[in-house]
């Protein structure tokens, strides 16, 4: 079975190195973000874990 986490907060910071990890340690991730969308990009384009605003 599969582990599947989603870090709020993710695409900077602390919620990012959390969603890094996670991935490293083999969870499916994905990351929630309110606002910067350039850097939520980045951030995708860096780890490709799949970010999402609200």
């Amino acid at each position: 079975m599969a582990r599947i986490a989603l870090v709020t907060g993710g695409v900077s910071g602390i919620g990012a190195a959390t969603a890094r990890l996670l991935k490293e340690k083999g969870y499916l991730v994905a990351v929630n973000y309110y606002g910067n969308d350039e850097e939520a990009e980045q951030f995708v384009k860096d780890t490709s874990i799949p970010a999402y605003s609200w």
